[in-house]
């Protein structure tokens, strides 16, 4: 960690004792300085994505992460809101909830674009903010926690091997997280309800993040938002009709973490 990247910290604890922050909130918020250089770094790595030129977006991809970076899937996205982000290890690693409209290819469903939120991982290196690949992510696989091997002689962590993957098969690693089914039934002009059952099977604890769906009258709750393996959640939807009667389907979904994946819903009124 660079000196200059110290001394901004001390500068803006000291600034946050002298306003009256308590000792809580020093440490679980970010100084403005910090925050500001993150979201700046969050919003340029974005923004290339969205004008489609992913190749120049690895300037701000960290030199442990490039090969993961390379490898990944790129969709091309519309438009990106940077969301809620959760600092950590003195303000040098962060978690970023990121919301982007993109297009979801669906069966039989009109293709138009939904919001999509995700989770990305940046961490400070020679005082710059860069993405990277968490590490226990990338371990985790259908066949439990991928071990590279030890240490590097410097102390650094050691690298994954470079066709890693190729061992792991990422359609199989999505499907270690699936509903038992993709579409839900409702009446159109009476009360119903409808649910949907997740169930996880992947090796660590994954997040689920429920997509705004909004129709008067129309109630959709996840009762849980982590899985450890084995475990279930429960999607459950409700309608009481109004004034306004549905005329076609709805389309809601649930992004799951750290698989990166996407487990799309339909809402079907009879």
């Amino acid at each position: 960690m660079s000196k200059s990247w110290l001394v901004s910290v001390f500068f803006w604890a000291i600034v946050a004792s002298a306003f009256g922050q308590q000792p809580a909130d020093l440490f679980s918020k970010a100084p403005p300085a910090i925050d500001e250089a993150l979201r700046d770094r969050i919003s340029k790595y974005m923004q290339l994505q969205v004008d489609g030129k992913p190749r120049l977006a690895e300037q701000y991809v960290a030199e442990d992460s490039k090969d993961y970076y390379y490898e990944m899937q790129k969709p091309r996205y519309l438009s990106f809101e940077i969301g809620s982000i959760t600092y950590s290890d003195e303000f040098t690693k962060a978690k970023a909830m990121i919301t982007v409209e993109m297009y979801v290819q669906m069966p039989n469903f009109p293709n138009k674009p939904m919001k999509v939120p995700f989770m990305t991982w940046w961490k400070v290196v020679d005082g710059q903010w860069y993405w990277y690949v968490d590490p226990q992510a990338a371990k985790s696989t259908p066949f439990g926690e991928m071990n590279p091997g030890p240490a590097k002689p410097d102390g650094s962590a050691p690298e994954l091997p470079r066709d890693a993957s190729k061992a792991v098969n990422i359609v199989s690693l999505q499907k270690q997280v699936h509903a038992d089914k993709r579409a839900v039934r409702l009446k159109a002009r009476e009360a119903s309800s409808d649910q949907i059952t997740i169930s996880s099977q992947f090796a660590g604890t994954v997040s689920l993040q429920l997509q705004p769906t909004e129709f008067p009258g129309l109630s959709v709750k996840l009762d849980q938002t982590e899985l450890k393996a084995g475990e279930k959640a429960v999607l459950s939807f409700h309608f009481e009709p109004g004034a306004n009667v549905p005329r076609h389907s709805l389309l809601t979904g649930i992004t799951v973490q750290p698989i990166n994946s996407l487990i799309a819903v339909r809402i079907l009124f009879e």
